[in-house]
């Protein structure tokens, strides 16, 4: 503890006017007295009264240096001598006390005594204390917690009766009945010869279809159509369909469209429910969504996550041509090899996309899956469901990819873009003013980096919508506008 200069403590003492007189006690910080008590010393009248005069010296100069430590407890004055009780007084007094020992001793014998009982009343009351704010927490009445970001002070309420736990199972119920399971078979060619030589004219020398891979599809359409990946049927020639009531029926195939990696199969079978679709424009990062389908062929499967991601993009080369996959949803809910062609749901049991790609290392679940959107593929359905084939907006030029490997090759500074080869006569390219030896580096104000990113971008818009390009011609850079096409055209 710091001293002042006078050898005190933060609150000085100093002595009264000539021997004999009083004490008083001044704070250190403001020269006041503390106190209108005043300790009588030898000398001093028992019955002085707080406005007699007394006379006090100022207190001394003060230290500059404060004390911080607790204020140190002074000594109480000593107590005035009590005048001697009567012999009647202490035995009175002692018969007190005797009956008061009495009492204690039997409230030990019940074994509570005064301080136990207090101990007992004190548990009590914060027991029911406890009980009564786990009943307000129970029934909403009140909740807890609040995060705060710098001066600003935000509530934040969970209610337990906002997240349902019978949601999953609710969703479930509601959707399964529309997700199918299908077994794809495939005609292998058999030995015409045979194990033991040529075999008779009369042999057959097709084997007959084997089980190839199995996948999923969703009931669209109470009539029998089931919407599902191209990839999943492709290169089959018979498809059992599986529904949710254990029954199963043979499929056969409406169209597809390879280039969108979807199909259309249909089911002669009454009594098909159909799924709700929803709007995936509207879906928003962190939604809840339901993956349905049959991994690895285990059918009837659900899973449940959030989406992580929206307007993923990407292009897959396949034997049959290029696959593009536009503006997709990513959801972090099991998708394995075998939920290809199944449902992603939203909270309402409606379509949300059609589970299509994985992210992954080791060819299962890394929770990085991809499903088209439901916007895209039930437009994509209805064309092939009406006229056997699907029409994708297209600008009608050959394209390649300027990059550091290929400047020297198309004989150009750009560092990037997409190369047009060729300009398709009557194409909306030429209709627009487009000319071979063009690059495109930007469409609607995004840059273009390669060719596959211009087509994604082309596809990611609809049949007669306009489309703005920014273009490299020789050491100009130009705006061209152009309007999409059909490719079917």
């Amino acid at each position: 503890m710091v001293e002042d200069s006078n050898g005190q403590n933060g609150f000085g003492e100093f002595p009264g006017s000539g021997d004999g007189e009083g004490q008083i006690r001044y704070d250190m910080y403001t020269g006041e007295p503390l106190t209108t008590d005043i300790a009588p010393s030898s000398g001093a009248s028992m019955t002085q009264s707080v406005g007699d005069a007394i006379a006090v010296p100022a207190p001394p100069e003060q230290s500059a240096l404060e004390s911080l430590d607790m204020p140190v407890a002074q000594e109480a004055p000593e107590s005035a001598p009590q005048p001697a009780q009567s012999a009647k007084e202490r035995k009175a007094a002692e018969k007190a006390s005797a009956k008061a020992a009495k009492a204690e001793k039997k409230a030990s014998k019940r074994g509570i005594g005064g301080f136990g009982a207090f101990l007992l009343g004190v548990f009590g009351a914060i027991v029911g204390a406890a009980v009564a704010i786990g009943v307000l927490w129970c029934t909403g009445m009140i909740h807890f917690g609040t995060t705060s970001s710098g001066s600003a002070q935000q509530q934040v309420t969970i209610n337990a009766s906002s997240v349902d736990s019978s949601l999953p199972e609710a969703v479930a119920a509601k959707s399964l009945p529309s997700v199918v399971s299908i077994d794809v078979y495939s005609k292998a060619q058999g030995n015409p010869y045979g194990p033991f030589g040529p075999m008779s004219s009369s042999g057959d020398s097709e084997a007959a279809p084997t089980l190839s891979s199995l996948g999923s599809g969703v009931i669209i359409d109470p009539d029998g159509y089931i919407l599902t990946n191209y990839h999943v049927i492709d290169g089959g020639s018979k498809f059992v369909i599986h529904f949710d009531d254990d029954s199963s029926a043979e499929a056969k195939i409406v169209g597809t469209d390879e280039s969108s990696d979807l199909a259309v199969l249909k089911v002669d079978k009454e009594g098909l429910i159909a799924i709700d679709i929803a709007d995936s424009s509207t879906a928003v990062v962190g939604e809840w969504v339901m993956a349905i389908g049959s991994p690895f062929g285990n059918d009837k499967s659900v899973s449940a996550g959030i989406v992580s991601a929206l307007y993923r993009s990407t292009s897959l080369d396949s034997t049959n041509g290029t696959s593009f996959y536009i503006n997709m949803i990513q959801t972090d809910a099991a998708i394995n090899p075998g939920n290809s062609g199944g449902a992603l749901v939203n909270a309402d049991g409606a379509l949300l996309g059609i589970n299509t790609l994985i992210d992954s290392y080791s060819g299962s679940s890394s929770g990085v899956g991809f499903a088209i959107p439901s916007n895209y593929a039930m437009n994509i359905a209805s064309q092939i469901i009406e006229n056997g084939e699907a029409a994708h907006p297209y600008l009608g030029c050959t394209l390649g990819t300027v990059d550091a490997s290929t400047r020297d090759y198309y004989k150009t500074d750009a560092e990037y873009g997409a190369y047009i080869g060729e300009v398709i006569k009557g194409s909306p390219a030429e209709k627009a003013g487009l000319q071979a030896g063009d690059i495109v580096i930007a469409c609607d104000g995004k840059d273009v980096t390669n060719s596959t990113e211009l087509i994604i971008d082309i596809r990611a818009h609809n049949i007669g919508d306009t489309i703005k390009l920014t273009v490299l011609r020789g050491n100009d850079e130009i705006e061209i506008e152009a309007v999409l096409a059909s490719d079917n055209e």
